[in-house]
């Protein structure tokens, strides 16, 4: 039975693991200790009690769990204490991540999995996309981050103004290249006398949507797609990954709204 306990959900166990031992002062954290509660977290989805045999994880499944906990000492989330290994500890910026509501780009599988359930039709390129970008903030490349969450959220955009193009029989992409930001000006242009054509469930928020959602998200990009020489941190990008959900839901439905 453990076989059916997949990568997803123990990188879920080991960071609920993680975000429970914050709570108790001055705890001793061993990479063992570690292995053996994703272990009983697993025993007790499986049969309700975290006690007792009859239910163990596989030894492939508790090398994995080691594995992930290495991925969280690279990604700055666990660290070592001052005594060395197999003692560990939470960084400050790893609390941050555990206490987290949102899915995170730690757990990249999770990630993509929230995105495909919030913008159901959501396009395989962007999906190509934000893993591209997943992959570039697991290795700290932060300014390529910004560029491909932005790719991501352009690609989107243009699959919404394809549909519209469809909807209402208009033409605002044409054949010749125009910048992303005039196409952009151009659909809001047509857009503007069929808003009210959506639902109201839709249209709610949608001028946040398409202008304080997406600028956050393009600042990062433009600033990073540009030698500009400033600097993206890690909490920027972040940001990012936290609202993308959020925009791609929105445009998702608009788009199939349109394709009803």
């Amino acid at each position: 039975m453990g076989n059916s306990i997949t990568q997803q959900e123990l990188y879920k166990f080991v960071l609920q693991y993680f975000k429970k031992q914050m709570s108790v002062p001055r705890v001793q954290i061993q990479m063992l200790g570690v292995i053996d509660g994703v272990d009983k977290e697993a025993k007790f989805i499986a049969t309700g009690t975290r006690e007792g045999g009859g239910y163990h994880l596989t030894n492939e499944q508790r090398e994995e769990i080691a594995g992930i906990v290495w991925d969280l000492v690279v990604q700055g989330i666990v660290t070592f204490t001052s005594q060395g290994y197999p003692w560990l500890r939470v960084t400050e910026y790893g609390k941050k991540v555990a206490e987290a509501e949102c899915p995170v780009p730690y757990d990249p599988a999770g990630y993509l999995d929230h995105i495909k359930t919030k913008a159901a039709g959501i396009s395989e390129l962007a999906l190509e996309y934000i893993h591209e970008a997943i992959k570039c903030f697991r290795g700290g490349a932060y300014r390529a981050t910004a560029v491909m969450l932005g790719v991501a959220s352009e690609e989107a955009f243009l699959q919404l103004i394809s549909t519209f193009e469809k909807k209402y029989r208009v033409t605002i992409i044409p054949v010749k290249f125009k910048p992303f930001q005039q196409l952009r000006e151009d659909f809001k242009k047509e857009f503007e006398p069929h808003k009210n054509d959506l639902s109201p469930d839709i249209k709610n928020n949608i001028e946040q949507t398409f202008n304080g959602i997406y600028d956050l998200i393009k600042k990062g990009r433009d600033d990073s797609g540009h030698p500009t020489g400033i600097d993206i941190t890690r909490e920027e990008v972040l940001a990012s990954f936290s609202v993308l959900p959020i925009y791609l839901e929105r445009i998702q439905k608009i788009i199939n709204f349109y394709n009803k």
